[in-house]
């Protein structure tokens, strides 16, 4: 009796080697492919290779249409400000609010567009089910499999075209796991604030090598949570059952052009249509909470304090006091004792409240708050020289420096993991049905975020 199994182990090892070799005769050139790119040790390198050049597609591509995006919006508001300077209110509400809302989520579709283009020609050509074989082992361990590996890639692009891209996995579990630690990833709307902080602080003080190994570390403090988190998630809170990853392999193929365009197309209108609306509102509620209330006295005090300045200098120093006396400014005082710790002075404050909308729009907010104008760049000089001869006027650090070495490694990890942008918060509500998760992952990000910076300022300025 105790033959019989190993009779029937021999029969279906015979069976399967029949199907193999079958499907090997059908489709010969699929399974010479598959011996390189499956290959134990050259697959995982090629497919390394494939995803950086599928990532920097997305990165690079995509950086010319957005900048013309940005530079329609930009000028379309240049056509509409002058028209209404009679109206200032109903000016700053459709060139800042309206016209800068609506760009702020248009200015994402072309990596949206070109994200679902690639993965279009990667699931039509048959590669995107060799990639998550390959990479399932990677994410077994944490409850994720192997198809969770493109959203976590692409969202060091932009998380929103990333969260879309979850679509893939067929695990409902699985892919709510995966939605919510892809904002973990450093996308490319916080590089401005490293690039300005690295340039502003790190390099004049330790020279352009530790500048690109600080670069490099914000670019995997994220990475280094998310782990850990999905693991959390899908052991603890989810409890996600460990399954088998079975897929077909499907033959190596031309991918039909008419399919993937209009896929691309539907998750492109999808977005704009949905995570769209809620983003404009979003920045409509940011522009009013920074516009009111607008006191007129602001004006007089601030052109009586500087009779000698230029119509320039006037403007930015009354954008400065506006944005200081607005509900956001007030708000932003009122909670700096929660950011004391992190080392953040209420003008560092207000600009982590005021780019929700978008992380990189601190940039433009510090660029108000010190009074360089609303125009300012990660690059800009002015305002690198402005945040390096800020000091603190009152309290313990009186006479200091507000950007520190400490503060500036604190802000740049605040924001390496907090959930600081308003599209993303909108596209996870609308991937996971609902706002529940969106909410927790908001709160979640946020206060591991403050205790991560919290943690940097405190320990640096120890042995400083």
């Amino acid at each position: 009796m105790a033959a019989e199994p190993l009779v029937h182990y021999a029969h279906l090892r015979l069976v399967l080697e029949g199907v193999v070799t079958e499907g090997a005769g059908k489709a010969g050139r699929s399974a010479a492919v598959d011996r390189l790119l499956l290959h134990r040790f050259l697959g995982p390198v090629l497919f390394l290779g494939i995803m950086l050049g599928f990532f920097g597609s997305v990165f690079w591509l995509a950086k010319f249409p957005m900048e013309w995006i940005q530079s329609g919006v930009d000028w379309t508001k240049a056509i509409v400000a002058p028209q209404l300077d009679a109206y200032p209110m109903l000016q700053s509400l459709l060139a800042d609010g309206i016209i800068g809302g609506v760009g702020a989520f248009l200015v994402f579709l072309p990596q949206i567009l070109i994200l679902f283009l690639f993965i279009g020609i990667l699931e039509d050509s048959g590669y995107m089910a060799r990639a998550a074989f390959i990479m399932d082992r990677l994410f077994s361990w944490c409850g994720l499999n192997g198809k969770s590996f493109v959203p976590l890639l692409s969202g060091f692009a932009c998380a929103i075209p990333s969260l879309l891209s979850t679509r893939t996995i067929e695990d409902p579990k699985a892919r709510l796991a995966t939605a919510f630690v892809v904002p973990f990833m450093s996308c490319s709307a916080r590089f401005p604030v490293y690039a300005l902080m690295c340039a502003a602080f790190i390099g004049p003080l330790y020279g352009p090598g530790w500048q690109s190994v600080v670069m490099i570390g914000m670019h995997c403090v994220g990475l280094f949570f998310a782990v850990p988190t999905a693991f959390v998630l899908t052991r603890l809170v989810l409890k996600v059952k460990p399954q088998p990853f079975v897929l077909e392999l499907p033959r190596y193929q031309m991918p039909k052009p008419r399919d993937v365009i209009w896929r691309m197309w539907q998750n492109a209108a999808e977005f704009v249509s949905k995570a769209g609306t809620v983003i404009f509102a979003i920045t409509i509620i940011v522009w009013a909470l920074s516009y009111f209330p607008r006191d007129p006295s602001v004006a007089e005090r601030i052109k009586a304090s500087n009779p000698t300045s230029t119509e320039e200098v006037l403007k930015a120093k009354l954008q400065a006091a506006y944005v200081e006396q607005s509900y956001m400014g007030r708000f932003g005082k009122a909670v700096q004792p929660i950011f004391d710790p992190l080392g953040f002075d209420w003008k560092i404050t207000v600009g982590v409240l005021a780019s929700f909308p978008a992380r990189e729009v601190i940039v433009s907010t510090l660029g108000v708050t010190y009074s360089v104008g609303e125009g300012a760049e990660a690059d800009s000089q002015h305002l690198r020289k402005a945040m390096q001869d800020a000091k603190w006027s009152e309290g313990p650090r009186a006479g200091t420096p507000i950007f520190s070495l400490a503060a500036v490694l604190a802000l740049m990890v605040f924001f390496a993991l907090c959930s600081q942008c308003g599209p993303t918060i909108a596209t996870l509500a609308q991937e996971t049905g609902g706002w529940k998760w969106a909410a927790g992952s908001f709160v979640y990000m946020t206060a591991l975020a403050w205790l991560a910076g919290t943690a940097v300022y405190q320990v640096v300025i120890r042995l400083s």
